[in-house]
């Protein structure tokens, strides 16, 4: 099995696995960076390849937020089950100003790391928007 297949289907398991409010997610999340790492490095596509141990921590504190949810955290209809909420305009305005100005930040830090690279700011964009 190629390395594309292998983290397309471990992408694929995680989200189908969240989308069913799993926390089994997790586990195949653990690998999936893992893989990404790999595929990006053979690709040579740094901005991504970069940003896979901070999705790895990223997975685990998800992980254990998840199990150990705080109070507020919790459905008033299930205590067994998370709050889904969403963000009010002015918190999804000051999202969009981060990403634009971490993706310029990280853009200018690619160039400095990899001067061969091409395109590291349209890279940047994409992978701030990822991790987000």
């Amino acid at each position: 099995m190629t390395l594309d297949l292998l983290s397309s289907l471990l992408g694929l398991i995680c989200v189908f696995l969240a989308g069913r409010n799993s926390k089994y997610n997790f586990w195949a999340g653990y690998l999936y960076p893992a893989a990404l790492f790999l595929l990006f490095w053979n690709k040579s596509l740094y901005a991504n390849l970069l940003l896979q141990p901070i999705s790895l921590a990223i997975n685990i504190l998800g992980h254990y937020r998840w199990t150990h949810p705080r109070a507020e955290e919790r459905s008033s209809e299930d205590e067994n089950k998370l709050k889904v909420s969403m963000l009010t305009w002015p918190q999804r305005i000051y999202t969009l100003i981060a990403i634009a100005l971490v993706a310029v930040t990280w853009g200018w830090t690619l160039d400095a790391l990899f001067p061969g690279d091409p395109h590291p700011y349209l890279d940047s964009v994409v992978t701030v928007q990822i991790g987000r």
